[in-house]
């Protein structure tokens, strides 16, 4: 891509088992699903360390929940975007890496279109 393109760009791949782990259960409960705006993934080139996690989950608030798991911080919006203060540069300063978020329906999406199973 960088040769394609002229400048360098972040790639996050996951495999199709990975994949359906990302559709199958999830760290929030159905009901937080359903009562909020969104749900996103968040895919990282790796784990991050602790301080890291201690980073990013000093960004709690009402509207905005998270829980990493491996390469994937799940964010659980609340509110709609303009209500809240959060976007993917609050994360990667958070995390001092790279990171790109789906919303879960593309997600459940993509996998359905290539016939993966949520773990």
């Amino acid at each position: 891509l960088e040769t394609a393109l002229g400048f360098p760009v972040d790639v996050f791949l996951r495999t199709p088992a990975e994949l359906a782990s990302l559709v199958g259960p999830h760290p929030f409960s159905a009901a937080d699903e359903a009562e909020a705006h969104a749900l996103f993934v968040g895919l990282l080139h790796a784990a991050p360390p602790a301080a890291a996690v201690d980073r990013v989950m000093a960004l709690r608030s009402a509207t905005d929940d998270f829980h990493l798991r491996g390469r994937e911080l799940w964010w659980l919006r609340r509110a709609q975007e303009s209500a809240g203060k959060l976007v993917n540069g609050s994360f990667e300063k958070a995390l001092g890496a790279s990171a790109t978020f789906r919303n879960v329906t593309t997600l459940r999406r993509l996998a359905a279109k290539y016939g993966v199973r949520g773990a």
